[in-house]
């Protein structure tokens, strides 16, 4: 029996309900669930393991949000696009938007990850445009961001000489403010004016918050792709590998 199918009277019952369930074995009602088990199973996973998980989770249900985002990866550049749109219709038709945190809400989250992934192709492909038509949209629906696509969606506007709205979108995140930030403003700067001193003092303040940048900046470092997930240390290596992937592009 699964737990959303019995009643439950208080937050007591539902605390020892979960400690039972989490002893049991997770077993899928039906091909659906099954699909999205291998989902997760594949964003979890690399190398062959990860293609076998999509495979199986496409296999069993084709209509699959995260199923057909995985897919993307396996897939020549002409066929991409029409997958994530189709994720996107998809997860469209089964968002709920009537939850004060949208990302909360479990069903919702293919939706937005489908949105994210397309936006972060469009941006790879230098579609400013659209990529934050993309981003925009998902900020609109969750503003509190848990995805961190307030980072993407600045580098758009900035690629896109879109500048304030860049530093307006900034400052709605001023709470999070942090080494993205700092380079972004930096690539501002220096879009005013190479030499100047204020492009020289961003670059400066930046540095402080990851200098590891400075060094990819430097080098002329060849980008990653951007993570499909990561957990990410301030002033690490991994985070200025993140900005670099957004920032190089806009340089």
């Amino acid at each position: 029996m699964h737990l959303s199918q019995i009643s439950i009277k208080n937050e007591k019952e539902m605390s020892r309900y979960i400690d039972i369930y989490r002893e049991k074995e997770y077993i899928p009602k039906d091909d659906k669930e099954a699909s999205q088990k291998y989902a997760y199973e594949a964003y979890s996973a690399a190398g062959p393991l990860r293609e076998n998980s999509m495979k199986l989770a496409y296999l069993l249900d084709k209509l699959n949000v995260d199923a057909i985002l995985l897919r993307t990866e396996y897939v020549d550049d002409t066929e991409k696009p029409v997958l994530f749109k189709q994720a996107i219709q998809i997860g469209e038709q089964q968002l709920d938007p009537n939850f004060e945190a949208v990302w909360g809400y479990l069903p919702n989250r293919p939706y937005l990850r489908a949105l994210f992934k397309y936006g972060l192709w469009c941006f790879e492909k230098q579609d400013f445009k659209e990529a934050f038509d993309l981003f925009n949209k998902i900020l609109q629906l969750n503003p509190a961001d848990h995805q961190g696509v307030r980072y993407p969606a600045v580098a758009t506007l900035i690629a896109s000489n879109r500048i304030e709205e860049a530093e307006s979108l900034m400052s709605h995140y001023q709470d999070s403010d942090n080494a993205f930030f700092s380079w972004f403003r930096w690539t501002i700067e220096k879009k005013k004016g190479f030499f100047s001193k204020e492009t020289q003092d961003a670059f400066e303040l930046a540095s402080e918050d990851n200098a590891y940048v400075a060094n990819y900046y430097r080098t002329k470092a060849p980008v990653s792709t951007y993570p499909n997930s990561a957990a990410i240390t301030p002033d690490s290596p991994e985070e200025a590998k993140v900005i670099w992937t957004l920032l190089q592009p806009l340089i």
